[in-house]
């Protein structure tokens, strides 16, 4: 399945992909839209976050946080350097195996690198049964899903 960028709006197609894009990669319009990528990660462009036509991407990356206790994998969302307003969301997904002992599934956040750190992004709660959070991000870089070590319950 190759993404597809058909009236405005992301679609999952089976077949050629005319823009020659790789899977995990799309064409995203002023007028938004949504790109599901691996393991159940996706990026959300609302409305007039860009003023052209840019090429988004989610790539699994092997890029380790050391800070906090990551519970999912790394994945690369691009494109880099770029401040984007309205924010996006992105979602990373996590095993709920890997979460500490003392943390729970409320406790997993997504962090973002900016400037050589990670950051801990304000992340919606995840829904029961999810494997998905989600936050909201004004740039894109590595993403992954984790918990803080500062403090246990």
């Amino acid at each position: 399945m190759r993404p597809v960028v058909l009236m405005g709006l992301l679609v999952a197609a089976c077949g050629s992909d005319e823009a020659g894009l790789r899977p995990g990669h799309a064409l995203i319009g002023p007028e938004g839209g949504r790109l599901d990528g691996p393991d159940g990660t996706y990026l959300v462009v609302p409305g007039g976050s860009v003023e052209r036509t840019t090429e988004f991407f989610i790539e699994p990356a092997t890029e380790q946080p050391s800070r906090f206790s990551a519970v999912g994998p790394t994945f690369l969302f691009g494109p880099s350097g770029v401040t984007f307003s309205p924010m996006l969301t992105i979602g990373v997904p996590f095993d709920s195996m890997r979460i500490p002992s003392g943390k729970g599934v409320d406790d997993v956040k997504v962090f973002l690198w900016v400037d050589g750190v990670y950051i801990e992004l304000p992340t919606n709660r995840p829904k029961s049964g999810d494997r998905v959070v989600a936050a909201a991000a004004d740039r894109l870089s590595y993403a992954v899903a984790g918990v803080s070590q500062d403090k246990v319950k």
